[in-house]
């Protein structure tokens, strides 16, 4: 029985313009949260996951966000899930900017915590998605964040 206080709407597959996860401000604001194992717990993932899966970008946007702030604490559940898989879909998609932006923040988190993560990563092509994302950012005059990517 999940005792944290993430909450899950009812209908999580009927994507209105409002965001169906929720979670308190300090698990979106602060690294390693405690609170970010108790959404785990509860089962959070797999919702983070329909989200980046959503054709809704603003759900995109905050499920990235939510999983780059996840990703600052242990990640085994995270590749467990095939989370980066999923962001790295969203990067070859080429959609909105600020979501692959988000996208490739949340993959630095998750490269920069092991050896092993690093290399599941570099697997999935990513550095020339990553040199895609920068020379869009040039094009488009729009400032690019590269983090723990550079490994």
């Amino acid at each position: 029985m999940c005792t944290c206080r993430c909450q899950l709407s009812a209908s999580l597959f009927d994507w209105p313009a409002t965001v169906c996860v929720m979670l308190p401000a300090s698990v979106r604001s602060q690294a390693r949260s405690p609170h970010i194992a108790l959404a785990l717990q509860c089962g959070i993932l797999p919702a983070l996951l329909a989200c980046l899966r959503s054709p809704h970008e603003r759900l995109q946007l905050e499920a990235a966000w939510i999983l780059t702030c996840i990703a600052t604490g242990p990640i085994h559940q995270l590749l467990a899930a095939g989370t980066h898989k999923e962001l790295i879909h969203l990067l070859r998609a080429k959609g909105q900017f600020d979501v692959c932006q988000q996208c490739i923040w949340a993959l630095g988190n998750i490269i920069g915590d092991s050896i092993e993560s690093k290399n599941r990563i570099l697997q999935e092509n990513f550095i020339p998605l990553l040199m895609e994302h920068i020379t869009r950012s040039f094009n488009e005059r729009k400032l690019v964040s590269v983090p723990n990517a550079c490994v």
